[in-house]
């Protein structure tokens, strides 16, 4: 993942200035995003990485704001027993 990123900044073809604005293309498909972050996240989803691991299952999430808002959706006032490994 920090290789395509690295190439993202290096390679001429894929960032573009239009309006003053740096834009940034996905190199999987015809996706734009005007921010780093968006074009990270997105890559997530062609590459398949999942970086964040709940620490009370085993789900994994592709983004640190999904993961914390499905355990306080999730976990909400439950006690979470872990067991010794």
């Amino acid at each position: 993942m920090k290789d395509m990123i690295r190439h993202g900044r290096l390679c001429e073809f894929n960032s573009v200035v239009t309006s003053a604005k740096l834009q940034f293309l996905c190199l999987f498909c015809s996706y734009v995003a005007t921010a780093r972050i968006a074009i990270k996240n997105h890559l997530s989803s062609h590459l398949g990485w999942k970086p964040y691991k709940c620490e009370h299952c085993v789900r994994r999430f592709t983004q640190k704001v999904v993961l914390k808002a499905t355990s306080i959706d999730t976990y909400r006032g439950e006690t979470i027993l872990v067991s010794p490994v």
